[in-house]
């Protein structure tokens, strides 16, 4: 929509009732000046843009004007193309912006997920027993944005949801983040639609209250929210909650074994279906200890497996078999008393060796599994004795030559496609980005790939390739040099005679006379 308006008052209020684009204006007005205007228009819409359109070409008033953003200023002695033009190059701007803008949008929010994803990776890991320094908590704790101080020790809550259903979750979370908000700081996590998780320290001092008062006083408080929490999100939504409070600040590298001990706490029988608040007292219970030590181990020797599974991902046959021999020192110690962890740990190893296998369409390299019946008994007949490890390191020494054996022939097969390329296509385009795009490769990987199998750089080959094509063809045809430069590549037949005379000695006429 177009809008009229004869004086600077008029358009003030227009302003005042609709979102404005651009203002096309005088740059001296009765009662306010353009600049003034300005002003104004700019308190209300920051992002609007304005033409000064005067029959003054005072200096002042035109550096004036150039000195705000997004302003032209054109004299009304020029012609009306002018000033279309001017408004046509206005649009265009907001347009870029506001497309500049969708994208941005778009790229912060994916960035939030990401970083939200990450988060919850981290502090998963930590509760699984990871073990790192204040400082690299601190600098990991920065790149996932959490507000939590990693050189002061935490309080660690558990929630149990009876009876879980979709959605009870975010019911949940809701109401006791709204409770905490501003009182204390905290982070929360969700392990599954049953099992919630807040980290808890009391929010930055500035009152001077000592810091082990400070955490007694944010206990309390939770323990208060709580409470209430329970009652409310029962009477809304019928979901029934048990929560778990550590009853003193946990170092952040004991932060795993507190998590056992308040598993093992939230999944007694004696929290089903009913509210209930417990303090655990960490220091008391040699059961939660035992319960809390095989929560470590079992979580270190996981932490393991998928490292292996990882090298094997990624085809990294040394750090394999490192991290193999890792795991075969833990199973020495964990296979005489826990049987079920023994097994969990070969069903996930012999798993990675499936799904590596399937995904990558392998000849079955050792031969043990001609049959789904074969495989299973050699798994079950395998598991966990010498005879069972030696087999396991035989299948998957097998499996990383086959998969060498493939990769050379891969290679091979890539590095004769794209010679027949380069031969077939010498006038077009073969700069290392265009060809990586024949291949689907990156270009880094392929100039390096080329380079190891045939131990000449690619563009040592096409330099060849063209340098002989042009010899033919000056040889065998009467061609002009100009053609014979666009046949192999080169508009531009002064430049295409200086790299002939290059690679060759010799000009093209010279070589033809030869």
């Amino acid at each position: 929509d177009v809008y009229c308006a004869y004086s600077a008052f008029t358009a003030i209020h227009y302003l005042e009732r609709m979102r404005v684009d651009i203002i096309v204006t005088d740059i001296k007005m009765p009662g306010m000046t353009g600049l003034q205007l300005l002003d104004e228009v700019h308190a209300r819409w920051p992002k609007c843009r304005v033409v000064f359109l005067t029959g003054y070409s005072d200096f002042s008033y035109a550096y004036a004007a150039m000195q705000k953003p997004k302003i032209k200023y054109v004299l009304k002695t020029e012609p009306d193309t002018v000033l279309i033009q001017a408004v046509r190059d206005i649009v265009n701007d907001i347009c870029r912006e506001s497309e500049a803008e969708t994208k941005t949008n778009a790229v912060m929010e994916h960035l939030k997920q990401t970083v939200a994803l990450l988060k919850s990776q981290l502090l998963t890991n930590l509760l699984s027993g990871l073990m790192l320094t204040a400082d690299e908590i601190t600098h990991q704790f920065m790149l996932c944005d959490i507000s939590l101080d990693a050189k002061q020790p935490v309080l660690l809550s558990c929630c149990k949801i009876a009876n879980p259903y979709e959605g009870c979750v975010p019911a949940v979370m809701k109401a006791v983040n709204q409770s905490l908000e501003h009182c204390i700081q905290y982070e929360f996590l969700a392990v599954d639609n049953s099992m919630l998780i807040w980290l808890i320290q009391p929010v930055a001092q500035s009152t001077g209250m000592p810091i082990d008062a400070a955490y007694v006083k944010a206990a309390v408080f939770f323990q208060g929210c709580i409470e209430s929490v329970q009652s409310d999100v029962y009477d809304s939504t019928g979901i029934c909650t048990s929560f778990v409070l550590s009853k003193t600040p946990i170092p952040w590298n004991e932060i795993g074994v507190e998590y056992a001990k308040q598993q093992t706490c939230i999944y007694d029988n004696s929290f089903a279906n009913k509210h209930a608040l417990l303090l655990l007292d960490s220091s008391k219970g040699t059961s939660l200890q035992a319960s809390a030590d095989r929560h470590k181990t079992y979580c270190e020797t996981i932490r393991c497996v998928q490292a292996i599974e990882q090298c094997l991902s990624n085809e990294d046959e040394q750090g394999f078999f490192t991290q193999l021999t890792i795991l075969y020192d833990k199973l020495n110690i964990i296979t005489p008393t826990d049987n079920l962890l023994t097994t969990e740990v070969w069903l996930s190893l012999y798993k990675a060796i499936f799904t590596y296998i399937n995904n990558h369409e392998s000849d079955n390299p050792a031969g043990l599994f001609a049959s789904q019946e074969m495989a299973l008994s050699c798994i079950s007949r395998n598991f966990d004795t010498q005879n069972g490890r030696a087999s396991f390191n035989n299948l998957a020494s097998a499996l990383f030559k086959s998969t060498r054996n493939s990769v050379n022939k891969y290679e091979r097969e890539m590095v004769l496609s794209i010679q027949e390329y380069i031969c077939n296509n010498l006038s077009d385009d073969l700069s290392l980005f265009a060809l990586s795009q024949v291949v689907h490769l990156n270009p880094s990987y392929l100039s390096r790939t080329y380079k190891r199998i045939t131990g000449i750089n690619l563009s040592d080959y096409i330099t060849r390739e063209r340098v002989n094509k042009a010899k033919a063809l000056l040889q065998d045809s009467e061609a002009k040099i100009r053609e014979v430069a666009l046949s192999v590549g080169f508009e531009d037949s002064a430049y295409f005679s200086q790299y002939f005379r290059k690679q060759t000695g010799m000009t093209p006429q010279m070589f033809r006379k030869k």
